[in-house]
This record gives C-alpha cells, sequence and structure tokens, in this order.
C-alpha cells in the first residue's frame, strides 16, 4: 500500500534530526528524519531523487531499500504503513497513464475517489478492509 501525504521542494531550516530504527539489507541502522512545524508530521529526505514527503509523525520503524529510492514507515502495531519511492520514467508516459495503471492495479471496484491532473493523480478507497492513498506525481524533469 502506497500512501503519501504531502511532498515539499524544500527542507526546513528550523529542523531538528529525529532517527529511528531502521531495516536496511537485513541490518538494524536508523532513518533520519527531521522535525516540522507540526508535531503530527516528520519530515523525510531522499537524496536520490530529489525529494521530500512529510510523514506520520507515529511511525517508528522504516524499511530502507538497498537502491536507496525510498522508504516504507510503521507504527508499532503495523496498523499504519506510509511509503514514498521515487523513480524514473524511462518510457516516457504521461500522468493519464501512470493513473490507468494505478487504477487497474488497485482495482476500480475498491476505488472511493479518483482525480488527475497536469503532473499529479491521486487514488484513494477500501481494499480487503484496509483504506488506502496514492498520490503519483508525474514529472519530464531527468535532473
Amino acid at each position: 500500500m502506497l500512501i503519501a501525504v504531502l511532498i515539499m521542494p524544500f527542507t526546513f531550516s528550523y529542523a531538528e534530526e529525529v532517527s529511528i530504527p531502521a531495516i536496511w539489507n537485513k541490518q538494524m541502522i536508523s532513518a533520519e528524519l527531521y522535525t516540522t512545524y507540526s508535531e503530527d508530521f516528520y519530515q523525510y529526505d531522499n537524496s536520490r531523487f530529489s525529494y521530500h514527503a512529510f510523514v506520520p509523525a507515529c511511525v517508528t520503524l522504516a524499511k530502507l531499500p538497498m537502491n536507496g529510492d525510498g522508504a516504507t514507515f510503521y507504527n508499532n502495531e503495523h496498523t499504519i504503513i506510509f511509503s514514498v519511492s521515487g523513480g524514473y520514467n524511462p518510457i516516457n508516459a504521461d500522468t493519464e497513464w501512470y493513473y490507468n495503471m494505478t487504477v487497474e492495479s488497485v482495482g476500480p471496484e475498491s476505488i472511493t475517489y479518483s482525480d488527475w491532473g497536469n503532473g499529479w493523480y491521486a487514488v484513494s478507497g477500501v481494499k480487503n478492509g484496509k483504506i488506502y492513498y496514492i498520490k503519483g506525481l508525474v514529472s519530464d524533469d531527468r535532473s
């Protein structure tokens, strides 16, 4: 399940670093997050794809992929799963294509909200008794 709340193109200068346990390559390390103006969210920074995301402050564990494209965060009970990731667009697909692929992958019958526009799409619903929210940003920026 992919959930994204807000992606920001900057880092707050007042932020304090927060470390939570993380699993990377089957080893325990720590994931670095930053405080924000809201006590309800931390900021996650991804240096590989130069994006930032607000992560719910209830997360207590992170899993980090070896390729550095994002992270998956969990609360103690694993009832909240929050994933963020970046990737390349090798087929140069447009936003509508990614939107349609997401609708197809979750199953249209589970969707309660969906929309897309210039460079973004969102799909949410309930599947197998779990609420999901997927937000994608599509850019042709290759830098």
